[in-house]
């Protein structure tokens, strides 16, 4: 009986208000790739396209711990532009879309640069499939 409930709240917890899954949508393409200026989030899908990754993480701890790293973030007083490399798409639970997009060294939120966050980094490289953070991606020949 103890497991069935467990597995109940596990589940629930995992879907929005709506009844429609939480998940963590990732937008990629190889964080080396050279481009002749830099790339805003904005326009991050129609300068890429073609060459996106595109995957989902449904993951219950990851999508817990995105949440923790949301109520966390500090905003960053400078107003650099970012060239972004990924994208994530995320419904919080308020049920707000966030727009995450960072490249090699920055974070933006919603078009807003965030602090130093190393950790946050790290996380959001952990989603972003290993191929886009290799300088040479194997060629996979099928």
């Amino acid at each position: 009986m103890k497991n069935i409930l467990f597995t109940i709240i596990f589940t629930a917890i995992s879907f929005h208000e709506n009844g429609t899954p939480r998940k963590i949508i990732v937008y990629s393409v190889n964080f080396f790739t050279r481009t002749i200026i830099a790339i805003p989030c904005e326009k991050f899908s129609a300068n890429f396209r073609g060459i996106v990754d595109t995957s989902e993480v449904s993951a219950e701890g990851s999508i817990k711990k995105l949440d923790k790293f949301l109520e966390e973030i500090k905003y960053s007083k400078d107003s650099i532009h970012i060239d972004t490399r990924a994208k994530f798409v995320f419904i919080n639970k308020l049920g707000t879309e966030m727009e995450i997009c960072m490249d090699v060294f920055n974070i933006s939120i919603n078009g807003r640069l965030i602090g130093n966050f190393p950790a946050f980094h790290g996380f959001l490289r952990s989603l972003v499939p290993p191929n886009q953070l290799l300088l040479h991606p194997k060629k996979v020949i099928k």
